[in-house]
């Protein structure tokens, strides 16, 4: 005669049944994952997220689940249902928003297994190579933030982090398959192409407590080469402008300072001369109130007797600031046409640093180096 089962057992091998049933229903998408429970917590901090808030509800959820994995180095994290397109803009948003996430490679994929999406990210190092690399970036990071309260005004510590890492970083023109595009690139290393520029301005505004975000687009260069290029808009009190700390990078140029400033806080019709088809497409950079050249009084609609007064003036502000450097940009082709036939061409510099040197004796240059640009209608001097 058979025994009774245990109530115990029967209770055991019923759950067993459920759970089992549970998995094979959730592997075949009869049974969703349930992720009502995820609290969108980076929704507060939108504004800062440019890339997040564009992205779907779903996108969202896989987001606020996968970014503090990631810093973990997790290999494998179930998010919810994206498409091909969610997908691609998911990991751009984790990419572009987050530029201390340095070994983050963005080759990733999404795995689906019956019903279950995951997200499988590829990491270029370990997670203790990670941590090591972290405390580097900090450090780098840190050695400039250190003296931005010198600065008083978001503006000033604008420009001087661009300025700063102009001064750290050098254009990295080796042709490898290991592009330099991170943060740590820029920063610890002193090398990066323009993805890496871009994350390391956006990580130094981040920690200043500036909104800014990466743009994407086609950039042409005096010799008419074109590229695909990225580069920021900031946002400031006055609106958003963007900001190119790339192209601003003469520091590859001997004899001249390590950073230029037409691409600092520009509109849009001014960056649209020599960049296209920027995605985002529309940034609001409408405005020259915070422009460098607006700001400093170098932006010149003619050339005539004021303006070479003018910049003698700036030439002696330039030395008193421990400057030995002057820019010049011009809203019109004659103007600039002019300025350049005289100041460069017929040298007539010399006249304006002669009339400068009246205003201050310290102004005491022999010689100059230049370097002009026809297509911004823009000149730089370096004196000597």
């Amino acid at each position: 005669m058979k025994r009774a089962a245990k109530p115990a057992a029967v209770l055991v091998t019923l759950l067993v049944a459920v759970f089992s049933f549970y998995n094979i229903a959730k592997n075949f998408g009869i049974i969703q994952t349930d992720y009502s429970y995820v609290s969108l917590v980076y929704e507060a901090e939108a504004e800062d997220r440019y890339y997040y808030s564009r992205l779907s509800e779903n996108g969202k959820i896989a987001y606020t689940l996968v970014l503090p994995e990631i810093y973990r180095h997790s290999p494998k994290i179930e998010i919810p249902r994206l498409s091909d397109s969610d997908f691609n803009s998911l990991i751009y948003a984790l990419s572009y928003d987050n530029p201390d996430l340095i070994c983050f490679s963005g080759e990733c994929r999404l795995q689906r297994t019956g019903g279950v999406y995951y997200f499988i990210p590829e990491y270029t190092h370990t997670s203790s190579e990670h941590d090591a690399l972290m405390q580097r970036l900090e450090s780098a990071a840190g050695k400039i933030l250190s003296s931005q309260n010198r600065y008083s005004g978001e503006y000033a510590k604008e420009l001087y982090l661009h300025d700063s890492l102009c001064e750290v970083c050098s254009y990295d023109y080796a042709d490898t398959a290991d592009l330099t595009v991170s943060s740590y690139d820029a920063l610890v290393n002193g090398s990066a192409v323009c993805e890496g520029y871009a994350k390391a301005f956006k990580l130094l505004l981040d920690r200043a407590g500036i909104k800014s975000y990466l743009v994407t687009g086609i950039a042409r260069d005096e010799s008419g080469k074109t590229e695909g290029h990225m580069w920021n808009v900031v946002t400031l009190s006055s609106g958003n402008y963007y900001v190119d700390p790339t192209w601003d990078d003469m520091s590859v140029i001997e004899g001249l300072p390590d950073s230029e400033h037409f691409y600092f806080n520009v509109n849009e019709q001014m960056l649209s001369r020599d960049h296209f088809e920027i995605e985002p497409s529309d940034n609001g950079c409408n405005s020259l109130a915070e422009n460098y050249f607006n700001k400093n009084g170098s932006l010149y609609e003619a050339y005539n007797s004021l303006t070479r007064d003018a910049l003698a003036k700036a030439i002696c502000k330039g030395v008193r600031n421990g400057q030995n450097s002057c820019e010049m940009l011009f809203v019109t082709a004659d103007a600039y046409a002019k300025a350049k036939k005289e100041l460069v061409d017929e040298k007539k510099i010399f006249d304006v640093l002669r009339g400068a040197q009246r205003i201050d004796s310290r102004v005491n240059f022999t010689s100059v180096e230049f370097i002009t640009s026809d297509e911004i209608m823009y000149i730089r001097f370096a004196f000597k």
